[in-house]
């Protein structure tokens, strides 16, 4: 039996590669800026958590640590979003702007799933107290 080629790779092609089914479009500035204003101030209640010290890197729980840094580049990869070619639907902008929202759900099973948290971060779970977990909450909300 002859073998058969397979297709050229690339990071959207290939036979692995399964598009998202919920990509969303027509995001306006107001979308984008309601986002950063919540992960703002989803990164201000985590820095008050207790076990958050002055040196996270060595002293919080790898858990928390792990967390606070994967929001706040959640965070730094939103604010390199191109908000003008977001609100037009330039696929590059969405597949950006998509994906922040993806690190948004990630970010959320963790905190507010003990298990999630243990399985996901490969520590010990933490308790991000109930401030933390509202303002998750409120992140993923959608404010009609």
């Amino acid at each position: 039996m002859p073998a058969r080629a397979m297709p050229a790779r690339s990071s959207h092609s290939g036979p692995h590669y399964t598009p998202c089914p919920i990509v969303q479009k027509d995001f306006t500035e107001a979308d984008v800026a309601d986002m950063k204003d919540k992960l703002d101030a989803l990164i201000t209640a985590i820095e008050a958590h207790p076990q958050l010290t002055s040196d996270p890197a060595k002293n919080a729980p790898r858990a928390l640590f792990f967390t606070w840094d994967f929001i706040r580049r959640t965070e730094f990869n939103l604010s390199k979003v191109n908000v003008p070619a977001l609100v037009a639907n330039d696929e590059d902008a969405l597949e950006s702007y998509n994906d922040c929202l993806g690190r948004m759900v990630l970010s959320s099973l963790i905190i507010e799933d003990p298990v999630k948290c243990a399985m996901i971060t490969q520590n010990e779970p933490v308790d991000f107290g109930d401030e933390v977990r509202a303002k998750v909450a409120d992140l993923l909300s959608r404010d009609e």
